[in-house]
C-alpha cells in the first residue's frame, strides 16, 4: 500500500477538467511474485490507465505460501479520484 500511495498521480488533464471517479483494479501477485492485472473498472479511461500504471509499477514481492509452496494471491484495490474542486 505504501508503494501505491507514494506513486499516486492524478492525470493532469483529468484534474484540470474536474473528472472524478472510482476505479477498481483487481490483480494477482503470482507464484513468482510478479503482478498480473486481471481487471480495471470504473472511471474514465485516463483514470483507469493511471490506476493500472500504479499497480503495474509494484516491485517484485514475496508470493503467498500454502503448504510450503508459492501460491498466487488475488487483491482488489479501489482508487478514488477526487479533485476537491
Amino acid at each position: 500500500m505504501q508503494h501505491i500511495i507514494k506513486n499516486f498521480k492524478y492525470p493532469a488533464t483529468e484534474y484540470k477538467n474536474n473528472v472524478q471517479g472510482k476505479v477498481v483494479v483487481e490483480f494477482v501477485i503470482n507464484e513468482k511474485g510478479l503482478v498480473e492485472v486481471k481487471s480495471v473498472t470504473g472511471g474514465s479511461t485516463a483514470l483507469q490507465d493511471e490506476a493500472k500504471r500504479n499497480i503495474m509499477a509494484i516491485p517484485k514481492m514475496k508470493p503467498g505460501m500454502m503448504g510450503g509452496k508459492p501460491r498466487a494471491i488475488k487483491y482488489t484495490v479501489p482508487f478514488n479520484f477526487k479533485t476537491g474542486k
